[in-house]
């Protein structure tokens, strides 16, 4: 995942402000005490070992329980644990404890976001944006709009996050979904090209603009970017399915056909890569391997299309189990 997208998905992060804190805790040796363990508590945290973080955060709010970062990072904590019910208590009671910090009320929109419930995340981001204005927040609601096909509202979010941080590839990226959205295909070629000047490597960027090429009949523009998925991803069908449909296109069948079964070799349970892997096959003569391919495809369930808020989710849950969060 490249260097933007994670800091999206990695928006589970924590804003410290020990001048705030020493306020908050009633005076400068309580906050020292107090900064003390959550210190600990982080660098366990950022080294990955998230139940000592817990284990540590639990004894500082046994001693100062209204320390509000505490709470937040014990909820972080939690949650990387897939302790979510805990995990919220502790964030909503950050929020309560210190209203006045933006990043706290997007870590509790996320949380919400990966349950499901975006009534409440929307409350959440609107509840920062009032506290300060972030790209974070106007992204994340458009993403809300997006999945809710609001292509327009959608648009202006995604363009008001990069107002307000211009070179975010993630912004882009989405944009480039909700112009998609619109059909408008010049307009997400446009956010794609923009997104992929900051973040070259990134894998989803780049199958995302092959397979719009594709749709538009630009088959060699396409390719270069799927090719540069498949260095990315060598494991992933779908690449191999639209690498496929972009050979075939060009009259190159022996490199669809090996495309073709390689997608199918890797997702036998996708109806659409034995679909293509059956076209492969008719063009070249096998109409017996075609037939059997095609039925193949028609006994398999037809996968719905991933919304956009279950494919964020899956670019969160792979930061997080590739890197983890990072405070």
């Amino acid at each position: 995942m490249n260097r933007g997208l994670r800091k999206l998905a990695n928006a589970v992060r924590v804003l410290g402000c020990w001048a705030a804190l020493a306020s908050l805790t009633g005076g400068p040796t309580l906050a020292q005490n107090a900064e003390t363990g959550f210190n600990q508590a982080l660098q366990a945290f950022r080294a990955g070992d998230r139940q000592k973080a817990v284990t540590v955060l639990e004894a500082v709010l046994k001693a100062y329980p209204d320390h509000a970062p505490s709470h937040e990072l014990l909820g972080l904590s939690l949650s990387a644990l897939g302790e979510n019910p805990e995990a919220l208590r502790h964030l909503r009671e950050a929020v309560k404890l210190w209203p006045d910090q933006p990043v706290y009320w997007i870590n509790l929109a996320i949380l919400y976001l990966r349950q499901s419930r975006t009534d409440e995340a929307e409350k959440a981001l609107k509840q920062s944006l009032e506290v300060e204005p972030s790209a974070p927040a106007f992204r994340l609601l458009g993403l809300i709009r997006l999945d809710q096909n609001w292509g327009e509202d959608a648009v202006r979010l995604f363009q008001k996050a990069l107002d307000l941080a211009h070179d975010e590839p993630e912004s882009w990226y989405y944009l480039g979904l909700a112009q998609q959205s619109l059909a408008h295909s010049e307009e997400a070629l446009h956010c794609y090209e923009e997104a992929l000047k900051r973040a070259p490597g990134d894998f989803h960027t780049q199958l995302q603009m092959g397979s719009l090429l594709l749709s538009r009949g630009q088959r060699h523009q396409a390719l270069e970017h799927l090719r540069v998925a498949q260095a990315i991803r060598p494991q992933d069908a779908e690449v191999y399915q639209r690498l496929s449909e972009a050979y075939l296109g060009n009259g190159d069948l022996q490199q669809a056909l090996e495309s073709a079964r390689r997608g199918a070799d890797l997702r036998p349970d996708n109806c659409e890569v034995h679909y293509q892997l059956g076209l492969v096959l008719a063009r070249l003569g096998k109409s017996e391997e075609a037939k059997k391919e095609f039925a193949i495809s028609e006994g398999l369930p037809k996968k719905p299309e991933t919304t956009p808020l279950e494919r964020w989710r899956a670019l969160l849950g792979e930061a997080l189990r590739n890197n983890g969060p990072k405070p």
